[in-house]
């Protein structure tokens, strides 16, 4: 490493949890995400902060706050592949002693029970089991300051058949327990051109056997604005977009890049979930669109809702999966 990519630490050990935000020329809205840290309820962590882009000044704005942070900053400039290895990248960073990590995108603002409602569902967990926490999250437009709610469909409970082809635990509503980082940790670094980060650690933890809980609550106010990578949005519009992007082969693509970030940890899947990926392997290899359809249907792969599952059903008949 140069200087300029060693990482700048207050203290060696970290008790409590981590924070790690994943940052790139985030002036506009670090200070309001910042903000909303020091205002949580748990304040019994570290920040740790992989930033991969030009400096814009974020950094000396998230230096200024430094005498908020109980157990110091972590700080690491990077060149990555983008977004999703910013953040994987950055587990390398977080101290080993930790009980508990927090992700953070750096344009959102957390609601003050955040952090108490994932570090309450974490352990109720052993301590030696992995544990995953995701949340729902208010969409927020913060030029009208209005909210609206985007519900995550469960009904089907969180499981490896699940995070194959869909992902519930939104990436900035993440917490997950140390059990769990010593998992991913070394897993991080083969999973570098992953798609999304959040669905690989959806993906990983739920095939190695964790114990997942989605929270219907609220705690993230996700701010909607034209520089989301990964956007959501509620208009009819944004749906056919969506839907044709699938139909040209998104998916199909994206689905390429999670599977290959997966393949190192074959291995360390329950038996069940190694069978579950081979099918679901085996069912896109086919060529004929019904043997195609009927292999996935075997494999138990699904989504959570009748229509979302249904969709999948059809873009698998149509060679899109």
């Amino acid at each position: 490493m140069t200087p300029d990519t060693m990482p700048k630490t207050d203290k060696d050990m970290a008790s409590g949890g981590a924070i790690v935000l994943a940052l790139h020329a985030g002036t506009p809205h670090i200070g309001e995400q910042i903000d909303s840290f020091l205002a949580q309820t748990v304040r019994d962590w570290i920040l740790v902060v992989s930033n991969d882009g030009p400096d814009d000044g974020a950094l000396a704005k998230i230096e200024s706050a430094r005498q908020g942070f109980q157990n110091g900053l972590i700080v690491t400039s990077r060149k990555s592949y983008g977004f999703a290895d910013n953040f994987l990248s950055a587990l390398a960073d977080v101290p080993e002693e930790v009980e508990w990590v927090a992700l953070s995108d750096q344009d959102d603002v957390w609601l003050p029970q955040k952090l108490s409602r994932a570090v309450e569902a974490l352990r109720r967990t052993p301590h030696d089991q992995p544990a995953l926490y995701a949340a729902s999250r208010l969409l927020w437009d913060p030029r009208t300051n209005k909210t609206w709610p985007t519900q995550i469909s469960t009904s089907r409970g969180p499981s490896f058949a699940n995070a194959l082809v869909e992902n519930v635990a939104p990436g900035n509503t993440i917490v997950f327990n140390r059990a769990a980082l010593n998992i991913l940790k070394p897993l991080a670094k083969d999973a570098r051109r992953v798609f999304a980060h959040d669905w690989w650690i959806y993906q990983i933890l739920t095939g190695v056997g964790s114990a997942v809980t989605i929270d219907a609550e609220p705690v993230v106010l996700y701010r909607q604005h034209g520089g989301n990578l990964i956007g959501e949005t509620q208009s009819i519009v944004a749906l056919i977009r969506r839907k044709w992007r699938a139909l040209m082969g998104d998916f199909s693509r994206n689905m390429s890049l999670q599977l290959a970030a997966l393949e190192p940890a074959r291995h360390i899947l329950t038996p069940e979930n190694q069978r579950i990926l081979e099918a679901f392997v085996s069912a896109r290899a086919q060529k004929n669109p019904l043997l195609r359809l009927y292999r996935l249907m075997k494999s138990g792969a699904h989504r959570q809702s009748a229509a979302a599952h249904l969709s999948l059903l059809i873009a698998a008949l149509l060679g899109k999966i």
